[in-house]
């Protein structure tokens, strides 16, 4: 999974078979699990993801991203 998320903005694609959510929430978790000390720039879990989101070019409607339970 770290290699799919690694590979979409690097290439600047999207999987065909993905939606914002799944991606967004995909980010999300990779956000944790590299830890929040590790993202570039200090960004937030959140900010790293609406920055991966619009280098993609998708997901200008999400407002909120499904995480677990929350």
């Amino acid at each position: 999974m770290l290699v799919a998320v690694w590979h979409e903005p690097s290439r600047r694609c999207v999987d065909r078979f993905g939606t914002p959510d799944k991606i967004a929430a995909t980010f999300i978790a990779h956000a944790y699990r590299l830890g929040i000390a590790n993202l570039p720039d200090g960004l937030s879990a959140r900010q790293y993801v609406r920055r991966m989101l619009d280098q993609l070019g998708i997901g200008q409607e999400l407002t909120r991203i499904r995480w677990g339970s929350k």
